[in-house]
């Protein structure tokens, strides 16, 4: 599990989440919000896409990006990143999207077991 974990987490941030005070509470608290606006994100990017909507897109790319790297989902970062600079040239939104989703689909698990293993 701790390989699996390795691999879709950059254990530096989560380190700097764990040593401050409180850290597993504070740690649930950003997993909780990032639970709850990451799907509101990925839909919005989804609807985005689908309305041909560049700078809605750019801009849900952006926050998933941002609170991604907050919680060390490096790769999914990256893939934020990349949709973020296709919508800006109208580039290939839609699969760069659904890769996102299945990255998506890796990291929420795994950010559960980190805080499994932080109580």
């Amino acid at each position: 599990m701790r390989a699996l974990l390795d691999s879709l987490l950059r254990n530096a941030a989560m380190e700097e989440i764990l040593q401050r005070a409180g850290a597993p509470s504070v740690l649930a608290k950003v997993i909780g919000l990032y639970d709850t606006e990451a799907p509101a994100l990925l839909l919005a990017m989804r609807r985005a896409v689908t309305a041909g909507d560049a700078d809605g897109l750019r801009r849900a790319a952006h926050k998933l990006k941002s609170t991604s790297a907050t919680l060390g989902a490096t790769r999914l970062t990256e893939l934020c990143r990349t949709l973020e600079a296709e919508a800006r040239i109208n580039g290939d939104t839609a699969s760069r999207l659904t890769a996102i989703e299945t990255e998506y689909d890796h990291v929420r698990p795994a950010l559960q077991a980190a805080l499994e293993m932080s109580s």
